[in-house]
């Protein structure tokens, strides 16, 4: 995937009036050079009185201000458009590249990462595009017109002018590996603090609760002092390239007074040369004090395109065909063929029959989790196959897939926003009478008369002000709306009280798709119909409840304990 450019698709058109702008502001130096030599040679030199002619030429430069004026402001309209538009198609791609990575994916860098792409590193696009590209284009076309007139009025002052430029041009050039190594450093300290605070905003309950604020507080106050320092060396550098420019506009008056007096002296220039050329210098001294922070702009704009290119370039784990068929709708059956997945998973083979439950038991860091997520493709088997009714699911769409799955994982928490979103984000278009089903289900009204405001009361990120009940009654709302095929839980029983946990057995009992679910809680897995246990990434054991926790093998000793059986 790679990153847009600038100018291409609709902001070519708005590139071309951008340049007309910019060829009319060139005019409007031009004419105004004239003009004022005209001006003053005839007014002030002159002998004769004022003319209609010349209170012409007087109201002609205050039309051409007002007119010039207007340009600026039409430019920087159109330069903002562009680089917004340009923001906007770059923002949309990484977030098309954030879609098709899967969470393991995303694990490889901190969320504080991700946010200061989306934030920091589209702001130095931005600025790039709409106040320096676009200004220095301006600024370009303006000072070659400007120069080319001047040239013409009087060559020796339109070439000390140039000389004086492309010097000052030269020394802010000289800056460039200086400035470049100094933006992205602060770019890397910034992508550093802001993971850091990223991660200390999600986990400051557990910094609270092991009273470590101060510690923490530390590691943060040292992050930050690495980005002041950073931060001001940039400035060091950035400070050195705007006194080079106001060193610049400066000298080139200075000369443009010395070559002119010269020229006058020698009778090759008019009193009306100099102040023509002291007029386009006025002119070209905004795009001087400009150049430094364009340069700023342009070296931005490389660090954060680098950064850009290489998260558009990471390859999903995960690849999916992009014309790939839906799906076909089936009853559910979810078959594992040889599966090998890293060193968690070695040549799994196992079948779940349609409507039946399925309990995956095992120690920790064995894999169950990891075949709940191959179903849904989160991740990809080294080898082997998924089928789903005996399709293999590599061949067939993402949407396709999770539309015909339903999942509750603690790696899926609630959305911000109200209870209604978060029952229906699985589903927006699904029927009242179907949400009613699964609000009946879960439970959910009980839910509802204890928070104010029913279902448009509001939910936190992550659900961090709902109880842990509560949180998984939501989920489970959300996984069964719809009415999927297949159910896939992932230790829903964790942290839940007692109310909770029988609205999971009842589900178990009544769901009438196909259910995997992981556990450790025996009474729950004992409502299975099978029994997977994984251990050394195989399953070493597989059968009903009523078979292997009757007999002394390494499920029962896994549960430590006998069971009652449930019929």
């Amino acid at each position: 995937m790679k990153a847009p450019k600038p100018f291409t698709g609709p902001r070519r058109a708005g590139f071309i009036r951008l340049c007309w702008i910019a060829f009319a502001q060139a005019g409007i130096a031009a004419a105004t050079a004239f003009i004022v030599q005209r001006v003053f040679d005839e007014v002030v030199t002159g002998t004769t009185g004022w003319d209609p002619v010349k209170i012409g030429s007087l109201i002609t430069l205050a039309v051409i201000a007002l007119v010039l004026a207007w340009l600026r402001r039409c430019e920087r309209i159109e330069a903002e458009a562009l680089g917004q538009s340009y923001t906007h198609a770059v923002r949309m791609t990484l977030y098309d590249r954030l879609g098709s990575l899967t969470p393991r994916d995303l694990q490889s860098r901190s969320r504080g990462g991700h946010l200061l792409r989306f934030i920091g590193d589209l702001t130095a696009l931005r600025q790039w595009v709409s106040l320096g590209l676009a200004r220095l284009t301006v600024a370009s076309i303006t000072a070659i017109a400007a120069l080319t007139t001047m040239t013409f009025i009087n060559a020796t002052l339109g070439a000390t002018i140039a000389g004086v430029l492309v010097i000052g041009g030269g020394a802010s050039l000289a800056l460039g590996k200086t400035l470049h190594t100094a933006v992205r450093e602060t770019r890397r300290r910034r992508a550093r603090l802001a993971g850091d605070i990223s991660e200390r905003i999600a986990m400051m309950p557990v910094v609270q609760m092991f009273s470590q604020v101060n510690r923490e507080r530390g590691r943060i106050g040292r992050r930050s002092e690495d980005l002041r320092d950073a931060m001001i060396v940039r400035a060091r550098v950035i400070g050195t390239l705007r006194g080079l420019s106001e060193a610049t506009a400066g000298v080139s008056l200075a000369a443009i007074l010395a070559a002119g007096a010269y020229e006058v002296a020698q009778g090759r220039a008019s009193l009306g040369a100099i102040v023509a050329a002291m007029s386009v210098l006025g002119m070209l001294t905004p795009a001087l004090k400009d150049l430094s922070r364009v340069y700023e702009y342009w070296h931005a704009y490389r660090v954060a395109m680098d950064r850009i290119r290489v998260f558009l370039g990471t390859q999903p784990s995960v690849k999916f065909q992009p014309s790939a068929p839906s799906l076909p709708d089936g009853p559910g059956e979810i078959a594992f063929k040889n599966i090998v997945f890293g060193d968690v998973l070695d040549g799994i083979n196992a079948t779940a029959r349609p409507g039946s439950v399925v309990a995956i038991v095992g120690p920790n860091g064995t894999g169950k989790s990891t075949l709940l997520s191959l179903v849904v493709r989160l991740v990809e088997a080294a080898s082997g196959e998924v089928l789903i009714d005996g399709n293999d699911i590599s061949q067939y769409s993402a949407a396709s897939i999770r539309a015909a799955i339903g999942v509750v994982s603690p790696d899926l928490p609630l959305m911000r926003g109200t209870i209604g979103r978060n029952i229906r984000y699985r589903s927006p278009k699904a029927s009242d009478e179907d949400v009613r089903r699964v609000r009946t289900l879960c439970g959910i009204d009980e839910i509802l008369q204890a928070i104010p405001g029913g279902m448009e009361a509001r939910v936190a990120e992550a659900g961090l002000n709902l109880s842990p009940g509560q949180r998984q009654r939501i989920a489970l709302a959300r996984a069964l709306l719809g009415a999927p095929n297949i159910l896939l839980l992932d230790e829903v029983d964790a942290n839940m009280d007692p109310e909770s946990a029988a609205l999971i057995d009842r589900i178990l009992k009544t769901y009438k798709g196909t259910i995997l679910f992981v556990s450790h809680r025996a009474e729950q897995i004992a409502q299975a119909n099978v029994i997977w246990h994984v251990e050394g990434g195989a399953i070493i054991e597989e059968g009903p409840p009523t078979e292997l926790l009757h007999r002394d093998g390494p499920t029962r000793r896994l549960l430590r304990r006998p069971l009652t059986l449930v019929a």
